[in-house]
């Protein structure tokens, strides 16, 4: 939308996302670490539809175009994503040396800065 000369209108999506991270944020806290990785995976959801929907309205290009044009990533993300799960959870955690491996993920991810994207 900045390209299309929009500046105020992406400055008040933007200010809207955060206020949607904010609320998720106070509701998450009461559910813990869950409720607030819950709360994030929320807010990414709407900030997609948010997104999509002025992206089609400026540009003519649908939501679901854009969609179906994300789902091979989509696709590939989860399927390595399920076969991480499954060496970790089926695997890992019954060996000794799984258990290690599982620390230092651990400790790898926090030096990281705790970041995936």
């Amino acid at each position: 939308m900045q390209v299309k000369g929009r500046a105020d209108l992406y400055l008040r999506l933007e200010v809207i996302k955060k206020l949607l991270i904010i609320v998720a944020v106070v509701l998450g806290l009461r559910f813990g670490i869950y409720g607030l990785l819950w709360g994030q995976v929320a807010v990414s959801v709407a900030s997609l539809f948010i997104n999509t929907f002025y992206t089609a309205k400026f540009l003519k290009y649908a939501m679901l175009q854009q969609l179906a044009d994300l789902m091979p990533s989509i696709l590939i993300a989860c399927g390595i994503a399920a076969l991480i799960w499954w060496g970790v959870t089926c695997y890992c955690s019954t060996c000794k040396y799984g258990q290690k491996l599982l620390s230092w993920l651990q400790v790898m991810y926090w030096h990281s800065g705790g970041s995936v994207a």
